[in-house]
């Protein structure tokens, strides 16, 4: 938020001046509406912080011909982002157990789809298809994942995900995929939100320009 644009926002906003141009998953949220939204205490709803955690798969596709095996890894895309999980050699029924992190600006759950492809690694980077599957983030699953400061031992929700689509050779998908889902409201002072956020970017999730939070 630059000092031009603090005379438009709420008042509070000016003792976050330090925090220059904040950028969120690439994404700056200067004149946004979005960062009206978790600046307001009055339009912060739904907005906060989503873990997307990818637990575990059970039978996968058989890919590798030469040992009857695989070597999966998903690829998760919300909300502009891409990640991916780490490549399990020679398994079918592979333990991830990797969080990711995506920021909701109070809008993302409102029907944003979480896209997930399941692939087999390639040594040559020619990684062949396995499926496709799908969540929907509505505010009913954002209301049930919740969790709040109160909640320590609160894990969220976890579902299963059958892979659909055909895969590379045009077979059937088969296997699931399990899912955990956690959403922390961003609530609280606004000295509370500039923590959140310097928390967020000492993990390496987002980028704020200019300041050291070595």
């Amino acid at each position: 938020v630059s000092s031009n644009q603090l005379r438009s926002l709420p008042t509070d906003l000016r003792d976050c001046a330090s925090l220059k141009h904040v950028v969120l998953d690439g994404n700056v949220w200067s004149e946004d509406a979005g960062m009206a939204r978790l600046m307001d205490p009055n339009k912060r709803e739904g907005a906060g912080e989503l873990r997307f955690r990818v637990v575990q798969a059970k039978g996968l596709q058989r890919m590798d011909g030469r040992n009857g095996l695989s070597d999966p890894f998903l690829v998760v895309e919300f909300g502009g982002k891409k990640v991916e999980t780490g490549v399990m050699r020679g398994n079918l029924n592979p333990q991830w157990d990797q969080e990711f992190r995506f920021v909701l600006n109070g809008d993302s759950g409102d029907g944003t789809v979480a896209s997930m492809t399941l692939y087999d690694w390639d040594p040559d980077g020619s990684n062949d298809l396995m499926g496709e599957m799908s969540i929907t983030i509505t505010k009913e699953t954002i209301r049930r994942c919740t969790v709040t400061e109160d909640d320590e031992d609160a894990q969220g929700t976890t579902q299963w995900v059958y892979v659909g689509g055909e895969d590379e050779m045009g077979r059937k998908a088969i296997g699931k995929v399990q899912i955990g889902l956690m959403f922390k409201p961003l609530t609280g002072s606004l000295k509370s939100i500039k923590e959140h956020l310097l928390m967020l970017q000492r993990e390496g999730w987002m980028q704020i320009p200019g300041v050291d939070v070595a």
